[in-house]
């Protein structure tokens, strides 16, 4: 259509045509994320003609790149990048990933290709646990899980018997001190002592320099602001400065005369959200909910949240930044099937909502139940994942408590938990949701009598978040004054005392023993069900004594003595084991009953044990303490 100042094209609205033509120049408007780069990636002016270490242009090297850079210089190391994201590296990255990860762990797979193909002696592929403690009150910053895999995921991937290049790849856990994850890495080279403390001076001097340069330019940024509108990028450093990574929104964003600043220019004291996440054990989860505070100590400030699809850890992040947010804000997933135009779109909608819009001054509020009731008319509800929630359910009735055990999930959990959830979260956490949902409804008044029992962890898995995210639903929805009871894996869930501990420990243990000879003899019974019945029998009595507070050696003996009086088959059928994650290898609707399926097939199956689950944490716990 011509006859106007420029030309519209009909059917643009992929913005193919006239998209770059019809963008206002962005010199006005300064890329603070060019400028962060610089930063970043700025070198030593000497040149080191020592062997050549290679480190990935991707992860946590849009990080601690200056810290990396300067320890192996000072130790006579040159030290190659992989090339800038683009078409090449991704496509590469997505060929050979071996599990469908996140969009940044895909293209690191691509930048570790990339570096290859150049002549280096060594690949430096660290293996991040957790970043430094900031805050007492928080305890754990871990890494995300699939970040901390990089190293092992590679492994598995690249044939390095075909290259001469050695992978360093140690653990790195900055919570237990940057001078101990510099004198590991020194040490895989067998450098000196000596010239390691120095080394490990002249880096922590460049890291702590480039923070203070980035803190430094935001608050200019601020200072600056009058009353234009500024947006942060909420995001990882490695999702949100990679502009291969993002579709360069950035680029965008200035085009639209967005003033974009990168959220690791704000000052991310951890201790302005430590009182209301004391279990946010995620490092960047603890930045990302610090920095929408500081958001909103400016009124013409706006988040922009990057994320990619299957990020474990933002389906429960951005849950609490909504919760925290008092304006609007736009969240983005990325992954490599987006497009150019979409992002375009959605910036413009974003601007568009955001005219005129005043700041809801609510103040949030968040209701911290303890791990006791107070309310002893209150009935405890309890996730069935297995026959041992009927343990718990035991050991609770023993101090005196009342207690339930909610009915197996079903399509009517599901269906009450996706209401709630986005499809993000893991299984287990929609249908315990589900279920709480469900028993709400079935007591109908009665609701203000009932208490939920959900466990938790601290880390990294996404288990410790279910009980924030569900307080947040039962909130949403006018039950606020239904407190839901946690108790912590950090000390083996013995928030009720020892004699909780004790009993529920003595019911788990004695129901998986139970557990097995029940699906090991009635795969080969004579008369069918009578396995069955003798379970279910001593099942009950279990639970009967643990309600009681005794013991369960003399039951034991007699369940062993009546299973094995079970008139079987000898047959000599295969036997298939069970692992993964322990609510859905457990739970019979989580896996489509798959236990009795396989039997139905002919075989025997094994079950990876619940006890197990309880002899890890309480194992990592101890080894905590040691350190």
């Amino acid at each position: 259509i011509e006859g106007e100042e420029k030309p519209l094209t009909y059917g643009d609205r992929c913005d193919k045509y006239s998209g770059k033509e019809g963008r206002k120049k962005t010199k006005g408007i300064p890329n603070l994320f060019k400028e962060r780069d610089k930063l970043l990636f700025a070198r030593e002016k000497r040149k080191v003609k020592g062997k050549k270490i290679g480190i990935p242009r991707a992860l946590h090297t849009y990080e601690f790149f200056p810290l990396w850079e300067s320890f192996f210089t000072e130790l006579g190391y040159e030290v190659i990048l992989s090339d800038r994201t683009n078409d090449t590296i991704i496509h590469k990255g997505i060929e050979i990933v071996v599990a469908e990860t996140c969009f940044p762990l895909k293209v690191a797979h691509g930048h570790v290709l990339n570096l290859l193909e150049k002549k280096l002696d060594y690949i430096f592929l660290p293996s991040i646990i957790d970043f430094e403690e900031r805050d007492s009150r928080l305890k754990k910053t871990y890494n995300c899980p699939w970040s901390q895999s990089l190293p092992y995921f590679i492994n598995a991937t690249i044939k390095r018997e075909n290259y001469s290049v050695k992978f360093m790849e140690p653990e790195i856990s900055f919570g237990e001190g940057i001078d101990k994850a510099l004198r590991k890495v020194g040490s895989l080279l067998n450098e000196d002592t000596s010239r390691i403390k120095k080394a490990i001076q002249v880096a922590q001097k460049k890291q702590y320099q480039f923070s203070e340069d980035l803190k430094k330019k935001g608050r200019e940024v601020l200072n600056n602001l009058g009353g234009q509108k500024g947006f942060v990028v909420i995001s990882r450093p490695y999702n949100g400065c990679d502009p291969g990574l993002n579709l360069d929104i950035v680029e965008k964003m200035r085009e639209l005369e967005m003033l974009a600043t990168p959220m690791d220019s704000l000052d991310l004291d951890p201790s302005l959200i430590s009182e209301d996440y004391p279990n946010m054990y995620w490092g960047y989860g603890q930045r990302i909910l610090a920095a929408a505070r500081r958001i909103k100590e400016t009124d013409n400030l706006y988040p922009i949240y990057i994320t990619n699809f299957g990020c474990g850890p933002d389906s429960f992040i951005s849950k609490d930044f909504t919760e925290e947010m008092d304006r609007p804000f736009l969240e983005l997933q990325v992954d490599e099937h987006s497009a150019e135009a979409g992002i375009i779109t959605r910036l413009e909608a974003f601007l568009d909502s955001i005219q005129n819009r005043k700041i809801d001054q609510r103040k949030i509020s968040r209701k911290s139940t303890l791990s006791t009731l107070k309310d002893e008319e209150r009935t405890i509800y309890i996730p069935y994942m297995d026959d041992h929630s009927y343990a718990l359910k035991a050991a609770m009735e023993a101090l005196g408590k009342m207690a339930e055990v909610m009915p197996i999930s079903d399509l009517e959990s599901l269906r009450e938990g996706q209401k709630y959830t986005t499809g993000r979260e893991c299984y287990p956490c929609i249908l315990t949701t589900g279920d709480m949902l469900k028993v709400i409804n079935e007591n109908g008044a009665k609701a203000k009598k009932i208490a939920f029992f959900m466990g938790t962890a601290q880390g990294p898995c996404r288990f410790g978040q279910y009980r924030t995210f569900q307080e947040q639903v039962l909130k949403r929805l006018g039950y606020s004054d239904i407190p839901i009871i946690s108790l912590d894996s950090e000390n083996s869930y013995g928030g009720y005392g020892v004699k909780f501990t004790k009993l529920a420990w003595e019911g788990i243990a004695a129901i998986d023993i139970l557990r097995k000879a029940q699906r090991l003899i009635r795969a080969d019974e004579v008369n069918k069900g009578e396995t069955d019945r003798l379970y279910l029998k001593y099942r009950n009595r279990i639970c009967k004594l643990i309600s009681q507070g005794r013991g369960l050696k003399n039951l034991m003996q007699e369940a062993a003595n009546a299973l094995g009086k079970v008139k079987t088959e000898n047959r000599d059928k295969p036997v298939v084991t069970i692992v993964g994650e322990i609510y859905v290898r457990h739970n019979p609707y989580s896996n489509i009953f798959i236990i009795n399926e396989l039997e139905r097939l002919g075989v025997k199956v094994e079950l990876a044990s619940m006890r197990e689950w309880f002899m890890y944490t309480n194992q990592m716990h101890k080894e905590l303490i040691w350190k």
